[in-house]
């Protein structure tokens, strides 16, 4: 008698450890559960996923059960591992905000969810956009945007009354990523999705940036043509909103910056295919001469000073000399090799000029919306942002999106060049010089006039790589 209760207690589970079993394979399979439980803990922590997490853990502890001797022990590590209980349900209280612990992720830090599907027959090699929905009910669609915010009673009226008359807005929130101006995501109580792009002033900017007028005339015209947002209604002298404003129907995709990031092999040449056709497309209308626009007609003025390069850039030095050295300013050698680049560049640029085809002049990663097409690879969904364009080389789109080709995966930049020339694209034989040459544009506004620091740096290192390699520097320059 007593030598079997002797046993007995020698296979109960010790109470830090694990069980005191003699028996072969009782303590191992306990081991396992232990590790399995602790992975399945990782695993909600990184993926984020609390229903999943719940049913695994529980699974984990329901079959901790079905082995002999274990229910005590590997309850008790399950909960400490911070696991589910054997009837599945949580074994400790949540955390507010914390990804994979039963509670939704704060809106301001939500992500866009990417579900990849494995490449194959019929399947997409791009990535599918699933909409996720936060804890106030509002699903985002993988766009990034703040908390609600009010309109001004004049936005709301012209709103209702003339640019969307039938429905009403229940939400409205800013997207975050615009520069120049606001964009807004307006949902109304029909769940129809719209976006309020609000005009602002160009500041001490070099380049003249177009009105609401011509950017509106701009999305009738090419409508059909391109990809591009639907336009809905505009106030392009801002009558009615206070400033110059317009709606355009909101169009699911994913930034290109974004898909860039993530994409690799056959999907970095599928994005560059598409976006090399897209701009080819934009290319393919010639205006009568080379000009701006600056009223509905879209008939392009003549070129004023400000189209030679020289002449350009040292207006925006003047310019730079007026800013705070902590908003992010040249230094003298900088504006000096800036001055010698514009100098080289400038009888390129010249013998450009004469081209005269519409130029987006903004044509890069942030201003362009991709998606997964019906033949499953990436398309264009949209090219936004033309408050710049006007009548000229198209080649300046050409070096804009090459801008940062250091960054860019090499597939997506040789993929770009051969879907811009298979669509009709024109590149000479001294293509890569005259692009660069007319980046220089963008180039010298971008770096006295800054967005913010971040982007300053950036300019300017693709600035001093570019001195480098035209031997215009006096000195090493660090990479």
């Amino acid at each position: 008698m007593g030598e079997a209760r002797g046993a007995a207690d020698r296979g109960r589970a010790a109470p830090g450890g694990r069980a005191r079993s003699r028996l072969p394979g009782r303590g191992a399979a306990q081991h396992r559960l232990l590790h399995r439980a602790r992975a399945d803990r990782d695993r909600r922590r990184h993926v984020g996923a609390p229903r999943a997490a719940s049913r695994g853990a529980g699974g984990t502890a329901q079959a901790a059960r079905r082995v002999p001797g274990a229910a005590r022990t590997g309850r008790r590590r399950l909960r400490r591992a911070g696991g589910a209980r054997c009837d599945g349900r949580s074994g400790r209280r949540p955390r507010p905000g914390v990804p994979g612990r039963g509670a939704a992720r704060h809106p301001l830090t939500a992500r866009r969810e990417a579900v990849r599907v494995r490449p194959g027959p019929g399947r997409s090699r791009a990535p599918v956009w699933r909409a996720r929905k936060h804890a106030d009910g509002r699903k985002d669609d993988g766009v990034v945007t703040t908390d609600p915010i009010e309109l001004d009673v004049g936005t709301r009226a012209w709103l209702h009354g003339e640019a969307l008359p039938g429905e009403r807005v229940q939400c409205a929130r800013r997207l975050l990523g615009g520069c120049n101006n606001e964009l807004i995501l307006l949902v109304t109580e029909a769940d129809g999705r719209y976006v309020l792009r609000r005009f602002r002033p160009g500041g001490e900017s070099g380049v003249r940036r177009n009105t609401c007028e011509v950017e509106a005339a701009l999305l009738r015209r090419l409508s059909g043509r391109l990809p591009l947002p639907e336009l809905v209604a505009a106030d392009p002298d801002g009558a009615a909103t206070g400033c110059p404003s317009l709606v355009y129907r909101y169009i699911r995709g994913v930034p290109l910056a974004e898909a860039l990031a993530d994409a690799s092999g056959p999907a970095a040449a599928d994005l560059g295919r598409a976006v090399g056709a897209a701009l080819a497309r934009v290319s393919e209308w010639e205006l009568p001469r080379p000009g701006r626009f600056e009223e509905a007609s879209l008939v392009p003025q003549p070129p004023d000073g400000q189209s030679d390069l020289r002449a350009f850039v040292d207006h925006c030095l003047a310019v730079a000399e007026r800013r705070p050295p902590s908003e992010g300013r040249l230094s003298a050698s900088d504006a000096r090799t800036l001055s010698r680049l514009a100098e080289r560049a400038a009888p390129l640029c010249a013998r450009a000029a004469a081209d005269h085809r519409l130029v987006h002049n903004d044509f890069n990663p942030k201003n362009l919306l991709v998606g997964p097409g019906r033949d499953g690879c990436w398309e264009v969904a949209a090219v936004l942002d033309w408050e710049l364009a006007f009548s000229g080389p198209p080649l300046m789109d050409v070096g804009n999106m090459l801008r940062f080709e250091d960054e860019y995966p090499p597939d997506y930049s040789r993929a770009f060049l051969a879907g811009f020339r298979d669509g009709g694209g024109l590149l000479p034989d001294d293509w890569r010089r005259t692009s660069r040459a007319l980046d220089l544009f963008a180039l010298a506004d971008i770096l006295t006039a800054p967005p913010d620091r971040r982007v300053f740096d950036r300019v300017r290192a693709v600035m001093l790589r570019r001195a480098a390699a035209e031997n215009v520097l006096g000195r090493p320059v660090p990479r």
